[in-house]
């Protein structure tokens, strides 16, 4: 599980490291290239979060945090088998 939390932890760190990379973010923003800033942020937040709650084991609050992430990266609704 520390494993885990570290892995999610670190994604939403690049997730925002990356966006601030992005010379004249606003202008890809404007053009509907990149997710506004905003978004971003809520994602990094879950992924933040969600690496926070893993150890505590709450299925729900941990539910919560992904759907945070797939709305607000657009992402497809996860499948399991």
């Amino acid at each position: 599980m520390d494993e885990v939390a570290r892995i999610l932890r670190e994604k939403g760190s690049l997730l925002r490291v990356h966006a601030y990379a992005i010379p004249q973010y606003a202008w890809f923003v404007k053009r509907g290239w990149l997710p506004q800033w905003d978004i971003i942020m809520k994602a990094s937040a879950a992924l933040i979060g969600l690496s926070n709650n893993v150890h505590q084991g709450d299925a729900k609050a941990n539910d919560v945090r992904r759907e945070e992430i797939i709305q607000a990266l657009q992402l497809p609704p996860l499948r399991c088998p």
